[in-house]
């Protein structure tokens, strides 16, 4: 876990090495809390920074935070195309996983429920341009360094209130 006085542990440091670390063109793929994608801290910003000038964000997956049970964090997935240069009119994906058709059940853990495999379908129909989905599911948009890249940063709710 970084910190002010060893900012090079922050979970972002990480993944901008992974990205620095894989040939031009290659898919970076990484679970990460999603509070490595928020960029709070003036050095996590400034990586952040460093990642959009050499690296290519494809799209953020929030995933349930029940994926690593029991471990208290909510983890999301980034998806990255190394050695190209994020281009300012690029639109990103940021999907809403979390109904991912898990659920926790006592005495158990994580049980794949018989929704599962039809949610995963879903996800990479929309993911691969395949369907349009609501909003409340995936947002495609531009970022910026400062935005936090996840779903809940750039949805809004826009239903209207039932009783």
């Amino acid at each position: 876990m970084g910190t002010k006085s060893n900012p090079s542990l922050y979970e972002i440091n990480f993944t901008e090495h992974l990205s620095n670390s894989v040939v031009q063109d290659g898919r970076v793929i990484k679970i990460v809390p999603q509070s490595s994608m928020t960029g709070k801290r003036k050095e996590e910003r400034a990586t952040k920074i460093n990642i959009l000038k050499h690296h290519t964000l494809e799209g953020v997956i929030t995933l349930n935070k029940n994926t690593f049970y029991s471990v208290g964090t909510n983890p999301c997935i980034a998806v990255f195309t190394a050695g190209v240069p994020h281009h300012i009119d690029k639109k990103v994906k940021f999907i809403n996983f979390e109904d991912d058709g898990f659920e926790v059940q006592k005495h158990r853990g994580l049980v794949e429920t018989i929704k599962a495999k039809d949610k995963r379908q879903h996800l990479l129909d929309v993911w691969f341009n395949r369907i349009e989905s609501p909003t409340k599911f995936c947002v495609s948009t531009t970022v910026e360094a400062s935005d936090e890249w996840l779903h809940s940063f750039y949805y809004f709710n826009d239903e209207i209130p039932k009783q």
